[in-house]
């Protein structure tokens, strides 16, 4: 997905306080979930899912932000999804 300079620019400004990632069946697909907990240039927090799955490719992640409601990537969600964990993970890319 193409993301604005808007987006990136405002994801710099944003700091990931919590991260954690599992592996979890959903109806007999394994994903990765990553859940982070996200302080946005405004000094709210947000809560980022991210679901990954490398068997079908069904890939979406969610923010709890307003702008996330209204478009399909918010600069909380960016700045997770920007992170090298995201595109290999021990967890994920080793079972």
């Amino acid at each position: 997905m193409k993301v604005s300079a808007h987006i990136r620019n405002k994801a710099e400004k944003c700091t990931i306080i919590n991260i954690e990632n599992a592996k979890v069946l959903i109806n007999d697909e394994v994903y990765l979930v990553i859940a982070a907990d996200v302080q946005g240039s405004n000094d709210k927090i947000y809560r980022v899912l991210v679901y990954r799955s490398k068997e079908s490719g069904r890939d979406w992640s969610s923010c709890n932000c307003m702008g996330c409601q209204f478009t399909h990537m918010c600069s909380h969600i960016y700045a997770v999804e920007d992170r090298p964990h995201n595109t290999k993970s021990v967890i994920y890319d080793n079972d």
